[in-house]
């Protein structure tokens, strides 16, 4: 899977910010 991904259509999204964080760290 692609962390980054998911953290950028997280921030598109703005449904989590603090998850986004949390996908960067892993």
């Amino acid at each position: 899977m692609k962390p980054k991904f998911i953290f950028l259509d997280e921030i598109t999204s703005g449904l989590d910010s603090e998850n986004a964080v949390v996908v960067i760290d892993l």
